[in-house]
């Protein structure tokens, strides 16, 4: 009996050596090379978008051993090798690229060559193409050292504005997405300021994008509360029922009529005092609210803007300072009389703007000479109506 159990164990001893032998010729089969080790790879790989290049970036491995790496794009048809300086905390680098998007594979090694396995990445190159499309956040009014801007589009990152001080000397300062308006405490009126608008393409973009200097003047609006009728010998007032002349700049855009003058006689001239010295720059004007009335019934379609200093100026012209001659613009090119279209009630909503002559001449009295209307079935026709009436300048 013992022997029986003697030769059980022997033989259960020598297939347990023949099958470790075998397993081991298995695995000696793939070492016969060496053993293989795998560099770290490029950790938290990021690829940001910058000008005409992108900018590769990692965090060294754990194992510190990487001293290249090489990196491959467009398919593996490009590519580089770059030197990794020693103790660095993230490695950056910087590829000039055409624009355009590209993915990136980025594999490290060590002294003896080793590799390590692939990180991968997407990035961009933006150049003139994607500059060309940049547009600068829009100033939607200003007046005397504020600015009022528009809401800022996509990517936007901010504005930056150049402007000079009372002393003359060039200022900077920055506006965020955030800020609705800007005050300039200490903007010297009337000259110029510069502004530019700052593009992120995408958030890992390593490169600020912006537009050109645009070159602009803030306008200040002339305080209307200082207005006052005005007539001397020459300029006899008319007036229609209860819609005097104050009506012009009693500040409401929105009443059916203004000012009216029935039965004029054309060309007729309407004169008030502003009350302050100014260089004037530009007009707004509303004739009518109503869209009944748009484009007739006394809606000034041609006239003439003049100033003057001074309180005894004459009917005669050689009295006066011409500061322009305009026209309404109807958007839809209809004839007088026809119900203004969609186009029409947006365009008269905002009021008419008109950029006065710039003559470096301070004004106080004005004088508008109406020359036609848009006609409209009335027994007072031509009537003139202005419903409000707003000028920007030079407040002296």
């Amino acid at each position: 009996m013992r022997n029986i159990e003697y030769y059980i164990i022997a033989f259960l001893s020598v297939i347990t050596f023949l099958r470790c032998k075998d397993m081991n010729s298995t695995y000696l089969e793939y070492l016969e090379g060496g053993e293989i080790i795998y560099v770290s790879k490029a950790d938290s790989l990021v690829a940001r978008s910058g000008l005409n290049s992108v900018t590769l970036s990692w965090i060294p491995g754990v194992d510190n051993k990487a001293v290249y790496a090489k990196i491959y794009w467009n398919n593996r048809e490009d590519s580089m090798e770059y030197n990794i300086p020693p103790n660095l905390d993230r490695i950056n680098v910087s590829i000039a690229l055409p624009e355009g998007a590209y993915s990136f594979e980025v594999f490290t090694f060590d002294a003896l060559g080793n590799k390590s396995i692939a990180a991968t990445a997407e990035g961009s190159s933006y150049g003139d193409y994607y500059m060309s499309t940049l547009t600068d956040r829009v100033i939607e009014r200003s007046s005397y050292r504020v600015i009022h801007w528009g809401e800022p589009y996509n990517n936007m990152a901010g504005v930056e504005v150049v402007y000079k001080d009372f002393d003359g000397k060039l200022k900077k300062l920055f506006v965020k997405n955030t800020e609705s308006y800007t005050i300039i405490p200490d903007y010297k009126y009337y000259s110029e300021i510069q502004y530019r608008t700052f593009y992120f393409p995408d958030e890992n973009s390593v490169d600020t994008f912006f537009t050109d200097f645009k070159t602009v003047t803030l306008d200040s609006i002339v305080d209307s509360s200082w207005f006052l009728r005005w007539n001397n010998e020459f300029f006899p007032y008319k007036q229609f029922g209860t819609y005097p002349i104050e009506r012009m700049w009693d500040g409401n855009t929105n009443a059916d009529f203004g000012y009216v003058w029935e039965d004029a006689v054309l060309p007729a001239s309407i004169t008030f005092d502003i009350g302050q010295l100014a260089i004037l720059k530009k007009m707004r004007l509303f004739s009518h609210y109503n869209p009944s009335f748009l484009y007739k019934y006394g809606h000034l379609k041609h006239f003439q803007v003049w100033g003057s200093q001074n309180p005894n100026a004459s009917s005669a012209f050689e009295d006066w300072i011409f500061l322009g001659e305009f026209n309404s613009h109807r958007p839809s090119g209809l004839a007088d009389n026809i119900a203004p279209t969609p186009e029409d009630l947006a365009y008269a909503s905002q009021g008419e703007y008109f950029n006065l002559n710039q003559t470096n001449t301070e004004i106080r009295y004005i004088r508008i000479v109406v020359l036609s209307v848009y006609s409209g079935s009335t027994a007072y026709f031509p009537r003139i109506n202005i419903t409000e009436l707003t000028f920007w300048g030079d407040v002296r």
